[in-house]
């Protein structure tokens, strides 16, 4: 359309464009048929039309004629005679359609008088025209880019049927709950597209978001099928490092998909990039002397998974698929106090006898909350990894031994919710009396509402209640690593000797994912694994930078087996493991030797057959 825009001034007529009259989305929703009368609502109240004026290809004349009346603000009988002129096979139907064609006329003549505006007549031109037009054998496009949260409430609820009725709401209970259901409009677009508009063996060709390939929300996407029908992914192009949006800095993708067919892996992906001053305004001559062309393997992460993410792998690292499979282990999130850091994490001011005097730490994280002392029971304090604690080093754990933070641990980790209050009055009242003191800021977090509260208000938890607290959260040994940046390192932690409770378990935040273990050797067969050349590079292939990067869902396509101690390279691999952490913990060091690195890495990749 921008393309063609120059031009538009040697055209001696009106042009139109469909796209701002009608969504075709909401459109295909909105056009009910009602017996004999297909039913458009809109805001401007419902329009009827007969069904057999739209499958008899008339209504578009018929509303041609009705544009230029109501200009004239003409009357039925005068509108009726030009009709019986120019639509010579208008006489062929019967008297309840001359009825409806009567209707609908003073409808829009009434919208006339009242808003001096004829786009109503426009809008229903375009509302029917895809059931005028038929299907076609090339469809070509850049569908809407927008996400499902950002469009307007009702909009959502009128189009709901729709992500259903073509199945890409795939995600359920917490996936959904936390975001993994964040769709984009374009996907939706792209089905109904293919499904409706495109010929059996045609060809469809859309830009569009990058992200629908290898978010968890694209999985209905992905499946590339509806109903009976298959779609093959033929070709992706990315043009993520191009950027061709001038002022957007979006993930854009090109996808090339054929109907009557299923898709088959490695699909042919080309990366483009710049190579020099490419412009904006470059025609294709000129532009392509500053492209540079990537060739590269589209594959399923999991191959035995509907709809997974897909990965882009060189050449040379194909070998690196014997990696993706599913983990023995679960990775978690650390513990998440909701927004209220500075409410549950403490350090201890003094201590008598069995009371722990505390002041909160009200500057820690983003939402600042006013400091008080308070004294409490020592039971639910744990120290706390912080997010300085863990760095670029791999193995190194940096706390403060001498005096620690600590994180108040009021939840049930088997209910998954805070402790019953009438057990914290008998067991541990000094505590709630000082979480009390926050009762109104606890109550009021939005995590609470969005997990612990339901419709009306009720509440189905203590209002200290944390997240993602389990008994995963106590076990004695856990592999854990920062879930956001651009650098898996990773380190293990047990417990920690502090000044004030002795020896007590180290509590990660949910800054952290980590992987819960029985033994230290096993920690360190899954440590010494994930700090491994072969991983990391797997991940920066897998996972972009930034809050995603290392997300727990990592062991959900990282091969890793159950430790066993009779194999030895199992034991091989926690035994040097152990070793590296001696090294940078016990000893001191901030560097790690090449050598044990590269001994670490043959053994991996004998683990993997790479």
């Amino acid at each position: 359309m921008l393309a063609s825009s120059g031009r538009l001034g040697l055209v001696n007529r009106e042009i139109e464009i469909p796209v701002y009259l009608c969504d075709s989305l909401a459109t295909r929703t909105e056009r009910v048929l009602v017996g004999e009368v297909c039913k458009l609502h809109t805001k401007g109240g419902d329009f009827l039309i007969h069904k057999e004026l739209v499958e008899g290809g008339i209504i578009t004349d018929v509303l041609d004629i009705f544009y230029d009346s109501l200009s004239r603000l003409d009357n039925w009988d005068s509108v009726n005679n030009i009709l019986k002129k120019e639509i010579l096979n208008l006489q062929q139907y019967h008297s309840n359609i001359k009825v409806n064609l009567k209707e609908l006329y003073n409808n829009l003549k009434k919208h006339q008088e009242e808003e001096r505006e004829r786009i109503w007549c426009k809008l229903l031109k375009n509302a029917f025209a895809p059931l005028l037009k038929g299907k076609f054998d090339f469809i070509i496009g850049n569908p809407p880019w927008i996400n499902w949260q950002h469009l307007p409430r009702e909009y959502r609820k009128y189009n709901t049927k729709l992500w259903k009725e073509y199945k890409l709401f795939t995600l359920k209970g917490m996936d959904a709950i936390l975001g993994g259901s964040r769709k984009d409009l374009s996907m939706l677009f792209t089905y109904i597209c293919a499904d409706r508009y495109l010929n059996k063996n045609g060809r469809l060709a859309f830009l569009i978001t990058f992200t629908v390939l290898r978010s968890k929300a694209g999985g209905g996407f992905r499946e590339m099928r509806f109903k009976k029908e298959n779609y093959k992914i033929v070709e992706i192009h990315d043009y993520q490092l191009l950027q061709p949006f001038e002022g957007a800095n979006n993930q854009t993708g090109f996808i090339i998909i054929d109907k009557g067919k299923k898709t088959e892996f490695p699909i042919p992906t080309t990366v483009w990039k710049k190579s020099g001053p490419l412009d904006y305004d470059h025609q294709w001559e000129q532009a392509k002397r500053y492209l540079e062309a990537e060739y590269k393997y589209g594959y399923k992460l999991r191959d035995d998974l509907k709809g997974a993410p897909f990965i882009f792998l060189k050449k040379e690292e194909i070998r690196l698929k014997k990696l993706l499979k599913d983990s023995y282990y679960t990775a978690r999130e650390g513990v998440n106090p909701l927004g209220a850091q500075g409410i549950y994490i403490v350090k201890v001011n003094r201590q008598n006898q069995n009371v722990i005097y505390i002041k909160n730490q009200g500057n820690v994280g983003r939402k600042k909350f006013p400091q008080v002392l308070h004294k409490i029971e020592p039971n639910l304090l744990y120290p706390v990894v912080m997010s300085s604690a863990v760095t670029k080093i791999p193995w190194k754990v940096n706390l403060d031994t001498n005096d620690p933070l600590y994180i108040i641990m009021s939840q049930n980790p088997n209910e998954q919710k805070g402790i019953r209050k009438r057990i914290m009055k008998n067991k541990y009242p000094l505590t709630l009396k000082y979480l009390e003191h926050f009762k109104e800021r606890l109550n009021g977090r939005p995590g609470y509402k969005r997990y612990f509260m339901r419709k009306g208000g009720h509440k189905v938890a203590p209002f200290y209640s944390m997240f993602n607290v389990t008994t995963d959260t106590f076990k004695p040994f856990k592999v854990i690593w920062k879930r956001m940046g651009n650098y898996l390192s990773v380190c293990v932690v047990n417990s920690l000797n502090t000044p004030h409770l002795g020896s007590k378990l180290l509590i990660p935040l949910d800054i952290y994912a980590f992987v819960p273990c029985d033994t230290l050797s096993e920690a360190h067969y899954v440590c010494g694994i994930m700090n491994s050349k072969k991983v990391r590079q797997l991940l920066s292939i897998v996972t972009d930078p930034g809050k995603s990067f290392a997300s727990p869902n990592i062991l959900n396509f990282l091969n890793i087996q159950k430790y066993n101690k009779e194999q030895t390279i199992h034991r091989k691999i926690a035994e040097l493991s152990k070793k590296i952490d001696n090294y940078v913990n016990i000893e001191g060091n901030d560097e790690i030797p090449t050598n044990f690195m590269e001994e670490l890495d043959e053994l991996v990749e004998k683990y993997y057959h790479v």
